[in-house]
């Protein structure tokens, strides 16, 4: 019997004992879209693929240290000869390809699907995708696996488009191995790849600063007449400034006599 050994790819990944980039890049970040949005050309697609879809969205979005936040929008018509030469205008993209050893120029009898990023600058990312293997007669083709590596192979192929090479952490799922992967979960690993790649910036999300909305930041934004170290930057000197002046009271009260 032969055993099938399913190797998942990434293009210019880097190896090291923990996550890496997806590129040779050391500066790349990730997609600047919030909600980054893909894309799916569904032609030659299995009719079962929004379930793996879903199950890896809903993956990349549990981590609460990322201000990652992913969807799956509306179908494109963009080809996959236009993703793969970096020229589609729906991305990032997903694309099921029955040319895929031919296109992605790998071995479609043990890879079973290739996310890449396009661009001679990923800081930020924003060109890219993901091809799955739907190849006749392929080993890898994803018709031709079980539903949990499927699950695995999209959502390990999706992070790839995130931004996130490999690792030699076998218990992630960005581990090279898709067969070493029991069932599809992120390893503190993947986390903290998405978390660095797009870092969820408390600071931005507070509206009010100083405690029981005491001092509201200002001027938000960087429009005409915005001050130029932004409403942040304000909101945050207002609550030091707030937290100054309690020091101040408490201190006076101190030197007061005690009747």
């Amino acid at each position: 019997m032969k055993t099938l050994i399913i190797t998942l790819v990434t293009l210019a990944s880097q190896f090291g004992h923990s996550w890496t980039l997806n590129s040779q890049y050391p500066d790349q970040r990730g997609w600047a879209q919030r909600p980054l949005v893909f894309h799916v050309n569904r032609t030659n697609c299995p009719a079962d693929l929004d379930v793996f879809l879903d199950q890896a969205v809903e993956l990349w979005n549990s981590v609460p240290g990322s201000s990652l936040k992913v969807e799956i929008g509306s179908d494109t018509t963009n080809t996959i000869g236009q993703l793969w030469a970096g020229s589609a205008t729906d991305v990032p993209m997903i694309a099921c390809d029955p040319n895929f050893s031919a296109t992605a120029s790998v071995d479609g009898n043990s890879i079973p699907g290739v996310g890449f990023l396009r661009g001679s600058s990923l800081n930020p990312v924003t060109n890219g995708g993901l091809l799955l293997n739907v190849e006749s007669g392929a080993d890898a083709n994803i018709n031709q696996l079980s539903d949990t590596l499927v699950a695995v192979v999209v959502a390990h192929e999706i992070g790839h488009v995130l931004g996130i090479g490999h690792t030699s952490d076998k218990s992630a799922l960005m581990y090279y191995d898709a067969t070493a992967k029991q069932n599809l979960a992120l390893s503190q690993d993947d986390r903290d790849a998405v978390s660095f790649l797009y870092p969820r910036d408390e600071i931005s999300n507070l509206d009010l600063i100083g405690g029981c909305g005491a001092i509201q930041s200002l001027a938000r934004g960087s429009g005409p007449g915005a001050p130029p170290w932004g409403g942040n930057s304000l909101g945050l000197i207002g609550g030091l400034y707030l937290a100054y002046w309690v020091f101040r009271q408490l201190r006076r009260r101190e030197r007061l006599p005690v009747l």
